[in-house]
């Protein structure tokens, strides 16, 4: 009588598994996929394993080597360096004020300007003076060596503007651009 009551709980537990949609199938011997098949002397005996003992197990593959959890890799191939940071911080700002494009720089009371008529030959590689509202020059502008920012050197600081954001507001699709400060230059370079 005991091992009819343990066939009909097992049979039980099959079917309300499968109502439970546990997403696992049963090949065609009758294992669920995933599980380890039942020793000879439960199936003999009419049951199966216990449920956790029905959890999936990993596979690893033949030849594989088994580590202890002591035993750690080597070291990896991949270094982790910090980075610098940037050689450039936000200075200021770019705007069109009038028939110029005005540079503004937070930290200087004064603003710099490079009227609109010079900007085409600023965007064609050719460098232009940057004037003081005196109309004093004061630095130059030109584009980068890469062709994609607009460099101004005024004094010994070189600030930048990537070109496509100059574009934009020379476009009128932005209103203002930053404006980012690099390293001071020595006077003789300029």
């Amino acid at each position: 009588m005991p091992g009819l009551i343990r066939a009909f709980r097992d049979l039980f537990t099959r079917l309300l598994s499968r109502r439970r949609g546990s997403g696992r199938e049963k090949d065609a011997g009758g294992v669920m996929a995933g599980s380890p098949a039942a020793s000879p002397a439960e199936r003999a005996a009419g049951g199966e394993q216990p449920d956790h003992a029905k959890a999936p197990r990993p596979v690893i593959p033949a030849g594989t080597p088994v580590r202890s959890p002591g035993d750690r890799p080597g070291p990896s191939r991949w270094r982790i360096r910090e980075s610098p940071g940037s050689a450039f911080e936000k200075a200021g700002r770019i705007i069109i004020e009038g028939e110029n494009l005005v540079i503004h720089i937070d930290r200087e009371p004064r603003w710099f300007c490079i009227p609109l008529g010079d900007i085409a030959a600023v965007l064609a590689d050719d460098s232009r003076a940057i004037l003081l509202s005196t109309g004093d020059m004061v630095g130059t502008a030109r584009l980068s060596a890469s062709g994609r920012a607009v460099n101004f050197l005024i004094g010994p600081v070189l600030y930048t503007t990537p070109l496509a954001r100059v574009i934009d507001v020379l476009e009128g699709r932005a209103r203002k651009a930053a404006v980012f400060a690099g390293e001071a230059r020595p006077r003789d370079h300029a």
